[in-house]
């Protein structure tokens, strides 16, 4: 339980995410900030429970994997900077799991995202994530070979400035997974698009592939 309240209360700090996200790098004349990765904090994961006899896992997020997008993207884990602002890839090409949400084939919600467009790049990794549907599969792979398996059950656009923060990024009772990216307009004053897409999905099996 000490994972949910931590989550739950974070959740509130990082409204920062659908305010300051992925958008900004879309624009040709920004820069692209420098980004150093944080330590992963020392928190204690809650156990789920998985089909069969597969043991939960707590390996490292390696890959994620979406094929009615053709999507395999490595993945890297992100955490929060100074000021509550959730960290953002800083390529184009890679999807970031936030490592204050849920490990994958665990309970609760597992945060990830990526980045619609990049600048000097053209559309990134999560630029077709509005084309999912209830349905879809959704892979994330770990790095003993697990593989979650979790189906598309919505996809929701909301205003950045409005967006129920603790709704998307807070814990849940089952395993979820978020996929989260920018979409709408972009503000070129403001160096960031006006909505944020989010897909969620339910873990529908969990196998190892070694």
């Amino acid at each position: 339980m000490r994972v949910v309240t931590f989550l739950a209360g974070l959740a509130l700090i990082v409204a920062g995410l659908l305010i300051v996200s992925f958008g900004f790098l879309s624009d040709p004349k920004a820069e692209a900030p420098e980004v150093s990765f944080l330590p992963p904090p020392s928190i204690e994961l809650p156990q789920g429970t998985t089909e069969g006899p597969i043991e939960v896992s707590k390996a490292p997020v390696v890959r994620i994997e979406i094929p009615a997008l053709g999507v395999e993207a490595p993945v890297v884990s992100l955490g929060v900077l100074e000021g509550g602002v959730m960290e953002s890839p800083h390529t184009p090409t890679d999807v970031g799991w936030y490592r204050f949400s849920a490990q994958p084939g665990t309970v609760g919600n597992a945060v990830f995202a990526g980045h619609v467009d990049y600048i000097n790049y053209g559309p990134a990794v999560f630029y077709y994530l509005r084309d999912l549907e209830p349905g879809d599969v959704i892979r994330v792979m770990l790095e003993d070979g697990t593989a979650v398996a979790y189906e598309v059950v919505s996809s929701e656009v909301y205003d950045a400035d409005t967006a129920p923060v603790q709704e998307i990024v807070g814990p849940t009772d089952n395993e979820t997974i978020t996929l989260i990216t920018c979409t709408g307009v972009f503000d070129r004053t403001a160096l960031d698009y006006d909505k944020r897409l989010v897909v969620k999905g339910e873990r529908i099996a969990v196998a190892t592939l070694r």
